[in-house]
């Protein structure tokens, strides 16, 4: 009896230091990630001209030789500005859409080189050439435009010879919904609340999901912001740690603005898989965001859904009816 009593309690302190190391660990892994949710400093903020989005000089992007606007010389900052202002009505309406045909995604395509969606993404090898549009297909009255198809297409104009319209370039893929177009005209910087999440999913993946969710994202989009911060920590947390330490801002000084360590290294290392699969970016959106981008990244986009159109009617006669 002492003997099994003896044995009993070894096994109860080797469960006891068993579960310390697992919460020592995970509570150094957050430790490793709480320096790369810290705001950006004061400074940074000021070098931007706008609250909300980043600049490099007088421009509201780092202006390159690669640029396809014609009214615009290689050493000029674009004519035309994205639209940066989007109204509440707008971006409720985007987020109530839903498409009949969902990309959803049930692997790491970080880990796994086989890793596809379903249905499987097509068009991936064209790059921004292609572009995805999507196709209005309800006849609804009492909820107009609620449903609508996601497509591919080799080129913006045969998009719009189809009667689809261009929602962004690239390739439909796990963000490619309005629901998921929605947050990124709501949120100019995900950076910070995306860092937060993948630290909750460090310790609970579900956890970690349902934390993008909360922001708004699709479940399937919210997968890729995962495993794509999975891939920074994994290659960048040192080189992030050091960044935050340092409080270096997003961009350099103009006119090259170029990206801090931490983000080349994000872009460089993480970035082609997930705007593969993700399909939507901001930048092939055209939207933009509290990193400053080169203008040839930033694509040409206009968000006029026909159901939008139907949300500012309303919304103005709201407004003109509080008056």
């Amino acid at each position: 009896k002492i003997k099994r009593f003896q044995t009993t309690r070894l096994d109860l302190r080797t469960n006891i230091k068993e579960q310390r190391d697992m919460m020592k660990s995970n509570l150094f892994f957050l430790f490793k990630l709480i320096p790369l949710v810290s705001p950006l400093p004061h400074s940074c903020e000021e070098k931007s001209h706008s609250s909300e989005y980043a600049s490099c000089g007088n421009c509201y992007c780092i202006v390159d030789e690669n640029s396809d606007d014609p009214n615009n010389s290689s050493s000029s900052c674009p004519s035309t500005k994205p639209q940066t202002t989007f109204s509440q009505g707008m971006i409720k309406t985007l987020s109530a859409h839903r498409p009949t045909n969902p990309y959803t995604l049930s692997c790491n395509p970080y880990e796994d080189e086989q890793c596809d969606t379903y249905p499987p993404q097509i068009m991936t090898n064209l790059g921004n050439e292609a572009v995805c549009a999507i196709n209005y297909e309800d006849e609804d009255f009492a909820m107009p435009c609620s449903n609508y198809k996601l497509i591919n297409y080799e080129t913006k104009d045969k998009a719009i010879e189809d009667g689809s319209i261009l929602t962004h370039v690239g390739a439909c893929g796990v963000c490619s919904t309005t629901q998921d177009l929605s947050v990124y005209m709501s949120h100019p910087d995900l950076t910070n609340a995306a860092t937060k999440c993948v630290a909750v999913a460090i310790l609970d993946h579900d956890l970690g999901i349902h934390c993008f969710v909360k922001l708004g994202l699709t479940e399937e989009c919210s997968k890729i912001w995962i495993y794509n911060g999975y891939k920074t920590r994994q290659e960048c947390r040192k080189i992030c740690v050091q960044k935050t330490i340092k409080g270096e801002c997003n961009n350099g000084s103009p006119p090259q603005c170029k990206l801090n360590n931490c983000l080349e290294c994000d872009e460089t290392q993480s970035g082609p898989i997930f705007k593969k699969v993700a399909g939507r970016t901001r930048r092939r959106s055209g939207l933009l965001s509290m990193i400053a981008r080169p203008c040839s990244s930033i694509a040409k986009v206009t968000h006029d859904y026909p159901c939008l159109r139907m949300a500012r009617v309303e919304e103005e006669e709201w407004l003109s009816y509080l008056k």
